[in-house]
C-alpha cells in the first residue's frame, strides 16, 4: 500500500506520469475528494514515478522515469 493519498486524476493533463495516480492501491487506500488541481493545471503534490515503482496497471518505467 503507498502511504499516500492517492488521486482519481480527473482533469488532469500530467496524470500518466504522476505515482499518487497510477500507484498500485490497497483495499484502505486513502484518495483526495477532488484532484488538488490549480486552475492553472499544476499541482502540489505531484509524484514522478520512478524505476522500479508499482504501478496499477502492471506497467513499469524507464531509466528516466518515463513509462
Amino acid at each position: 500500500m503507498p502511504d499516500i493519498s492517492m488521486c482519481a486524476g480527473d482533469g488532469c493533463s500530467k496524470k500518466i506520469t504522476c505515482y499518487r495516480y497510477r500507484a498500485v492501491p490497497s483495499g484502505l487506500q486513502s484518495y483526495f475528494a477532488t484532484p488538488p488541481i490549480r486552475p492553472d493545471g499544476t499541482c502540489d503534490y505531484f509524484n514522478k514515478i520512478w524505476k522500479g515503482d508499482a504501478l496499477s496497471d502492471g506497467s513499469t518505467v524507464d531509466q528516466e522515469g518515463k513509462p
